[in-house]
């Protein structure tokens, strides 16, 4: 395995933050993870890949329990392919 570039992993260590975040927010029933999912919108996409769009219509329709759990799951899955592809490309 090849070491990620230094941006292509300081992408995925930011994206990490902001999810993490992103739990917090959703757990708490926080409306900013509304804010947060505006503002990251891209970067969550690259990392969690075709999950974030269902991620982002929950979020979108304030269903932050169902957000939560798909975020949790994605998680759990490891929805970092996109990444991986990315850097064996």
């Amino acid at each position: 395995m090849t070491p990620e570039p230094p941006q292509l992993e300081g992408e995925r260590l930011r994206a990490q933050r902001i999810l993490m975040r992103l739990e917090v927010l959703l757990a708490e029933d926080d409306t900013r993870a509304c804010d947060l999912w505006c503002e990251s919108a891209a970067l969550i996409e690259a990392h969690l890949g075709t999950v974030a769009k269902r991620l982002g219509n929950q979020i979108d329709n304030y269903d932050f329990a169902k957000a939560l759990q798909t975020l949790r799951q994605a998680n759990q899955a490891g929805a970092t392919a996109p990444w991986s592809a990315r850097r064996n490309s």
